[in-house]
Order: C-alpha cells, then sequence, then structure tokens
C-alpha cells in the first residue's frame, strides 16, 4: 500500500465514464488543484505531494471520458473480461478502489440477465485485488433496489432485503459477495442520484438526453419534497475515510 505521509493516495474508480464517475473525479483532482493554491500544506524546502492519484476506468466512451491532467491515468477496462479487469487493477496497485461499474437499468438487466450478473457482481474485481492490492479499501455503489417488496422505509442497514427484479438481485448478490470475501469495505445504497449535467468530456450518460440526473433546479427546492440526493458523496460528510487513510476519500448522505 502507499505510503500516505509523501504519496499521493491511489483510487481506482471503475465506470468512471458513467454519471458517478465523472463527478467523483472532477472532485478529487479538484481536492489536488486546492492543495497547491494552499501554501499551509507545503514548504519551502519540500516539493508538494498531491492527495490523490486516480485511475478512471472506462470502456464505453474510452480515454475521452477521464481528465487530462498529470494526476490522473485513463485506462481502458472491460468489466465483462476478468483479464481486462485485472490488467487494469495490476497497473494501478490502488490504495482505494471506487466500483462504480454496472448495468443500471431494471429492463436492460431483464433483456440479459446473465451480462448484468457477470458485470453487477464484481467477482472479477475481488480476484483481481486479492491478486495485486489484497490491503486495498473497497467502495462499491448498491441500490436501494435491494429492499424492493419491503416498504417499511426509511430502512435501516440490517432490513430484509427481497429484490423484485434481476437488477436488485444482482447488486444485493454483489453485497453477499463483498461482505464475505473483502472485509475492508464499504457499501452505499444509493437512490435517487441527480444533479447537474456533466460537461467537458464524455459521459454515457449524455447519450440518454436529460433525465433524473440532469435536473436543473436548485438542490434545496428540490429537496423539499422528499428526496434523498447524494451530495458531495465522497468528501467530508462521514468521518469513516478521513481516519484509514489520512484525508482520503469520504462517503455520506446530505439530506435536506
Amino acid at each position: 500500500m502507499t505510503d500516505m505521509a509523501s504519496q499521493p493516495i491511489k483510487i481506482l474508480i471503475t465506470g468512471s465514464s458513467g454519471y458517478v464517475g465523472h463527478f467523483l473525479t472532477n472532485r478529487l483532482l479538484l481536492e489536488n488543484q486546492v492543495d497547491r493554491n494552499d501554501g499551509s500544506n507545503s514548504s519551502s524546502n519540500s516539493n508538494h505531494s498531491n492527495r490523490f492519484f486516480v485511475y478512471g476506468c472506462t470502456f464505453r466512451t474510452g480515454p475521452a471520458a477521464v481528465p487530462v491532467d498529470a494526476t490522473c491515468k485513463a485506462l481502458v477496462m472491460d468489466g465483462l473480461d476478468d483479464a481486462s479487469v485485472a490488467a487494469a487493477v495490476a497497473e494501478s496497485s490502488p490504495d482505494v478502489v471506487v466500483n462504480l461499474m454496472a448495468i443500471a437499468a431494471p429492463v436492460q438487466c431483464k433483456k440479459d440477465p446473465a451480462t448484468a450478473r457477470k458485470l453487477n457482481v464484481p467477482t472479477g474485481l475481488i480476484e483481481a485485488m486479492r491478486a495485486h492490492c489484497p490491503a486495498a479499501m473497497l467502495v462499491h455503489l448498491s441500490t436501494d433496489m435491494v429492499y424492493g417488496s419491503n416498504s417499511d422505509a426509511p430502512h435501516t442497514e440490517d432490513a430484509e432485503c427481497t429484490p423484485v427484479n434481476v437488477y436488485g438481485e444482482t447488486k444485493l448478490a454483489a453485497e453477499q459477495l463483498i461482505r464475505a470475501e473483502w472485509p475492508h469495505h464499504v457499501i452505499l445504497r444509493a437512490s435517487a442520484i441527480y444533479g447537474p449535467r456533466p460537461e467537458g468530456r464524455a459521459c454515457t450518460k449524455l447519450a440518454g438526453g436529460s433525465f433524473l440526473q440532469f435536473v436543473r433546479f436548485s438542490f434545496v427546492r428540490v429537496a423539499q419534497y422528499g428526496f434523498v440526493h447524494l451530495c458531495s458523496c465522497w468528501w467530508g460528510h462521514c468521518a469513516w475515510h478521513r481516519t484509514t487513510v489520512q484525508g482520503g476519500i469520504c462517503v455520506g448522505w446530505w439530506i435536506k
């Protein structure tokens, strides 16, 4: 694992060309920029060390989905190909893996359940991490669809999960795999992720046009109708990862 005192935290983001991956990458690189401009984080007799180095894994949109930056590198990775996944993990040797790759459309999962299971249940990723970064933290994005027919909201972490579609079933299977095989993990069950339209580079969500993610209302105005949104999801709202990697990414919900 990286020497946190002198080296940047290496973060591998799978599905970095997706909506959450787009903004997560932006935020991590922004934190590096803030550090560069903050004299308190550097000294006259030492070179400034960036907080993060990001490896953005992409497949459908290609390297254009990953920012061109000295602290970021694009890796082309096919999540359906275990050898491709292993190669990306081996090259990056990450301290943190943020797993965002998935077939997230329930209709598409229903049409091709075998492919949905292969991509949504990260067996190949776990095997690659065991071989190349056994001490890494795994942050996995799941969904509230694992609760399925359990309508007893708000749900607790130990609430019964009874998914009613293939998407929910595969995401629950992924959670069960991670809990069994990778103790050093955090699982986020997201619901109604939305925010501004991604701009500046390729993003898989741009092709689909405007939908919930792209509403342009104020977060506060929208949230008053009862939505729970992911805001600064990876930074500053939970103490968990700050203590784990000395200033690394944080995860948490912001509920207005």
